[in-house]
């Protein structure tokens, strides 16, 4: 079972930091890396009032909510 939730599924609470990917269409990188993937970054579920949206690290504005195909959860920092 892949690690990776499909956002059609099911989206990760609001502000958890998450890994993001999207293997749609092409967001801010090459064409295509060795996984077949279009983009993938870290970032965080916002919402503001209805309106949630990706807030990716390092963009400077929010991405809608089709930005991102898949997400999956981080693992814990050990201790």
């Amino acid at each position: 079972m892949s690690p990776w939730i499909a956002t059609s599924d099911r989206l990760p609470e609001v502000n958890q930091i998450v890994a993001l990917a999207n293997n749609d269409r092409w967001m801010n990188s090459p064409a295509h890396d060795e996984q077949g993937l279009n983009w993938y970054g870290v970032g965080y579920l916002g919402e503001h009032h209805i309106n949630q949206y990706w807030n990716v690290i390092g963009e400077t504005r929010s991405q809608c909510l089709d930005a991102v195909t898949h997400w999956m959860p981080l693992e814990v920092v050990p201790q």
